[in-house]
C-alpha cells in the first residue's frame, strides 16, 4: 500500500520536529555540564589556593572566568527564546473532530511555519554553549598553570 504525499509530508514534518526538540534539549544540556564543571574547577581551586598567600590573582582570574561562564550559560538556557510547541488546546480546539487530512495538514503547516525559529533557536544555544566552553577551557588552562607554577616554586 503506497502512502499519499501528505502522509508523507506528516512523518517528515514530525520527525524533524522532534530532532529539533532533541537538539535544543541536548545543547541545554552541554550548558548545564559546562556550568557544572566550572563550578567545580573554581571551588577546587578555592580549596587549593586557600592557604597559600600571594596567589589570589591567580584565583580571581579563575574566578572572572567563571562568573562569565555563569552569565554566558544562564543566558543561553533561559534568555535566548523558547521552542514553537504545539498548543493541545488549540489541537482539540480546532482539529479534534476534523479528518485525519485536516490534522495532518494543519501539523505540516505548524512545522514548517516554526522551523526556522527552532533552527534559529538551535543556533543561539550553540553559540552559547561554544562561548562557555572557550570560557571553561580558559578557567581550566589557568588551573593547571597555576598548579604548574606552584609545582615549581614550593620547595
Amino acid at each position: 500500500m503506497e502512502q499519499n504525499s501528505l502522509d508523507l509530508a506528516y512523518e517528515l514534518s514530525v520527525k524533524s520536529y522532534d530532532r529539533s526538540l532533541s537538539r535544543i534539549l541536548s545543547l541545554d544540556g552541554c550548558l548545564q555540564i559546562f556550568m557544572t564543571y566550572a563550578a567545580t574547577i573554581t571551588l577546587v581551586f578555592a580549596i587549593v589556593i586557600g592557604n597559600l598567600k600571594g596567589y589570589w590573582a591567580w584565583y580571581i582570574a579563575a574566578f572572572v572566568c567563571f562568573f562569565l561562564v555563569m552569565v554566558v550559560g544562564v543566558r543561553g538556557r533561559l534568555f535566548v527564546g523558547g521552542m514553537s510547541d504545539i498548543d493541545p488546546a488549540v489541537l482539540q480546539k480546532r482539529y479534534i473532530d476534523s479528518p485525519p487530512d485536516k490534522f495532518k495538514r494543519a501539523i505540516v503547516r505548524f512545522s514548517g511555519e516554526h522551523f526556522d525559529k527552532n533552527t534559529e533557536l538551535a543556533r543561539r544555544k550553540r553559540v552559547s554553549a561554544l562561548w562557555v566552553a572557550r570560557l571553561l577551557l580558559v578557567e581550566t588552562f589557568l588551573f593547571v598553570l597555576f598548579l604548574f607554577l606552584l609545582g615549581f616554586s614550593i620547595p
